[in-house]
């Protein structure tokens, strides 16, 4: 009975330590991370492509208007995977789970093809 104790009492910390690491929202609120990011490393998408998706010529954000959410997808995937680039949107995509990804994409084209 008391290895018991020592055990369950050992694991205890062990598990509290990998819930916390993986506390990201679960699924992902695409929402929430164009309109607020996830985390230091993410920005808002809104901070960048403004409030409309719009894009920003002054700082070279474009549009996300006319995408769909597979062609949004493969912007990130491209951006992410091309270890050579070290621009602001490829440290981005970089930071970004696939599942986020996906919840994003999604998001961003629902809302620029439906005018919500």
């Amino acid at each position: 009975m008391r290895y018991r104790t020592l055990l369950f009492a050992a694991i205890i910390p062990v598990l509290i330590a990998s819930h916390s690491v993986r506390a990201a929202v679960w699924p992902p609120d695409g929402q929430a991370i164009a309109e607020h990011g996830s985390g230091v490393d993410v920005p808002a998408c809104v901070s960048c492509h403004g409030s409309n998706f719009g894009g920003n010529p002054r700082s070279g954000a474009p549009s996300l208007r006319a995408k769909s959410a597979p062609d949004l997808m493969d912007d990130l995937y491209t951006e992410a995977a091309n270890t050579k680039n070290h621009s602001k949107m490829a440290g981005i995509a970089r930071h970004l789970s696939m599942a986020q990804r996906a919840a994003v994409t999604a998001y961003i084209a629902h809302i620029t093809h439906n005018g919500d």
